[in-house]
């Protein structure tokens, strides 16, 4: 019933439905996971029981460095492939972004997504990135984040104690049984191959997929650096998040 359902929810006719159901909205937040940002569309793929965070800080600490892992789970709701709800003020779409964004070309003034784009090959990068071009309105604005490649090569090169690489071995488990990783080349490996990653960017190589995809204006950003509405609540003051990332805007 799943698939089915599924099936004629990735139809034209839907999507129209979907399109015309969600006219009023000129921002959206893609790949959104449980950052669900109010008064923006939020798409993603999810179980379709999704949970719904609690406004509240949950904190870990990891020697000298302190993170959000993840907020409290408190309460559940049902949303089925292809459908829109709002939860906590944020519109939430249940979605597959490789399908389709479900909104009228020409429409939205905002796209950001942050650690999303990773998680897809090349080809299917690129091609996300023409839907965005095919959906904002002239002079939109899209940003992205996502790990650098960059400053992981260089972090990898530098000899001595090394502050990155020993907190993100002692924050993620990549080997069997959830044992840690041990050195710097299994954390590096573990950047690469797990967490569902299936390509990684530096500047360079996200300013050339924005350009295939026809974007200008490309320009590299400082976390937070935005004219963008709601940045302070797009990007979570995470600093295991803001000390691997890089954050790039640019226009259609």
């Amino acid at each position: 019933m799943k698939q089915l359902r599924k099936f004629l929810r990735n139809t034209d006719v839907y999507r129209k439905h979907l399109c015309n159901k969600l006219d009023h909205i000129d921002r959206v937040n893609l790949g959104c996971g449980f950052q669900y940002v109010p008064q923006w569309l939020n798409i993603g793929l999810f179980d379709e029981k999704v949970s719904s965070p609690k406004k509240k800080r949950v904190s870990s600490t990891t020697k000298s460095i302190s993170f959000d892992i993840s907020a409290e789970i408190v309460s559940c709701q049902i949303v089925p492939y292809g459908s829109v709800k709002t939860i906590n003020g944020a519109v939430l779409c249940h979605y597959d972004l490789l399908k389709s964004i479900p909104v009228h070309d020409n429409s939205l003034k905002y796209i950001y997504s942050s650690h999303f784009i990773e998680h897809l090959n090349f080809d299917e990068a690129v091609e996300l990135l023409k839907e965005c071009y095919r959906k904002m309105a002239h002079g939109g604005l899209i940003r992205l984040s996502c790990p650098d490649v960059e400053i992981w090569i260089n972090e990898y090169a530098r000899r001595g104690e090394n502050h990155f690489y020993e907190t993100y071995r002692t924050t993620f488990s990549c080997l069997r049984k959830g044992e840690p990783a041990r050195t710097k080349s299994q954390v590096f490996a573990m950047q690469l191959y797990d967490l569902g990653h299936k390509w990684v960017y530096d500047f360079e190589s996200l300013k050339d997929i924005l350009e295939r995809a026809q974007f200008k204006n490309i320009n590299r950003k400082r976390f937070r650096e935005s004219n963008m509405p709601d940045i302070d609540i797009l990007e979570p003051d995470r600093e295991i998040r803001k000390m691997e990332s890089i954050f790039v805007e640019a226009q259609k």
